[in-house]
């Protein structure tokens, strides 16, 4: 391993960008990375997090100083490097994001002159307590209306063709989902961080159709070892809003979870998708603790 002098800043080794905890333990985080020194460790040892990841003219800021080494300057003397590095590389913006529970976190930011963008965290529901009744409807009028629910394992055996139609119906749904940022992953990284990964079921994959055109998703993940089942992700195609079919497809997935022996569902949320955290809501999901997302415009 290249090892090289202890700047205090970047330390580059060929493509990659390395930097030294107080240990003298080599850690990297991809294209960029800081090396810390000094007497004590300024952050949590061996968990320091301090990113920046490039994406065009953004750049992503993540900073931890651990509770015990706080208000004593050291975040704002690591804010400073963070700024001027994204602006020696062109930054316009900077993203970071703070834990909602954490209001000194907030303060942080917020005295900096960062934004608050959108707020995300999780919900929980309880399965064993979950009553259907009151959304059944949805799902009969969807199919008194002709439209036909099937999971991707109903299609089997599940060719790459039946791959790349699933991923184009999320890429669809997802880019016009109310809290997309405009990308979404291209074939290739979604098939390896979905159809190759462990959680994902056919089964977990419940779509509906309307004649051969398929028009919506629910695609849900099982954990047997956490007892939970995780909604990852809805979507109905915009033509097909308003129809009750995102309410129906949430009935299906906490119902297969009921079946796999689920304890509780799980689903993320989105504070710039009004609609999906009313259904959340009705459904009885309960928010936890989650994530502001600020943005600091550099100028």
């Amino acid at each position: 391993m290249w090892q090289g002098q202890a700047l205090g800043r970047v330390v580059h080794a060929g493509e990659h960008v390395w930097y030294i905890l107080a240990e003298h333990r080599w850690c990297i985080f991809g294209e960029h990375a800081w090396y810390i020194f000094g007497e004590h460790p300024w952050c949590i040892l061996g968990e320091h997090q301090w990113y920046i990841y490039v994406r065009l003219l953004t750049q992503r800021l993540t900073l931890v100083v651990a509770p015990e080494w706080r208000n004593q300057g050291i975040g704002t003397r690591l804010f400073a490097e963070g700024i001027r590095f994204a602006q020696a590389q062109g930054a316009s913006r900077l993203e970071s994001a703070v834990r909602d529970n954490t209001p000194e976190a907030l303060r942080f930011a917020e005295q900096r002159g960062y934004r608050l963008d959108r707020h995300s965290f999780e919900s929980a529901l309880d399965i064993a307590s979950f009553d259907e009744r009151p959304f059944v409807s949805a799902l009969e009028r969807a199919r008194t209306a002709g439209l036909r629910f099937f999971s991707l394992a109903d299609l089997a055996p599940v060719t790459e063709q039946l791959e790349r139609r699933l991923y184009d119906l999320n890429c669809v749904t997802g880019l016009d989902n109310p809290g997309n940022n405009g990308f979404f992953s291209p074939y290739e990284e979604f098939r390896k961080f979905v159809f190759e990964t462990s959680w994902f079921r056919a089964d977990g994959q419940i779509l509906v159709a309307d004649g051969e055109q398929w028009v919506g998703l629910a695609a849900v993940a099982f954990y047997p070892e956490a007892h939970y089942a995780y909604n990852a992700f809805t979507g109905v195609e915009r033509a097909y809003r308003g129809r009750g079919l995102a309410c129906a497809l949430k009935l299906l997935a906490i119902r297969w979870a009921q079946q796999v022996g689920a304890r509780y569902m799980r689903t993320n949320n989105d504070s710039r998708n009004a609609p999906m955290l009313a259904i959340n809501r009705k459904l009885g999901y309960r928010p936890e603790p989650g994530m502001y997302h600020m943005v600091l415009d550099l100028g």
